[in-house]
């Protein structure tokens, strides 16, 4: 005949390391939704004149809430344009964001809005200098 009663001392080692390692690790999928959500552009910045600008420094911050200018060292540096004046911003996300464009130590600083349908195009932007 079975018994029905329970030793706790003999529960399965492994349904205890399973549960454990579930419970250390996460039992779902991992959440991609940040990755799901960024819409990435090229930005393609030009010079007055029209030629690419090489060698420009982006950064991009969430645009001001207020007048003020944005704070540069609070913002991501996503790096210098190439010899085709051009940049990946793969993070972007939805919303309006502060961009500066250095070159040669003098900042701009354009406001640029990403909506869906921004994503995988190019935004075009010209210098003043």
């Amino acid at each position: 005949m079975y018994s029905t009663t329970f030793n706790i001392g003999q529960i399965n080692k492994a349904f205890v390391f399973f549960l454990a390692a579930a419970v250390l690790c996460g039992c779902g999928k991992a959440d991609d939704s940040a990755a799901k959500k960024a819409l990435p552009v090229t930005l393609h910045v030009e010079d007055a004149d029209g030629s690419p600008a090489a060698g420009v420094t982006v950064t991009v911050m969430k645009a001001a809430e207020s007048d003020h200018q944005p704070n540069i060292d609070r913002g991501e540096i996503i790096g210098k344009t190439d010899h085709h004046g051009e940049i990946a911003w793969k993070s972007g996300a939805k919303g309006t964001y502060a961009v500066v464009f250095e070159k040669d130590g003098v900042p701009e600083t354009r406001n640029i809005s990403l909506a869906e349908s921004d994503k995988h195009t190019v935004i075009s932007i010209t210098l003043k200098q």
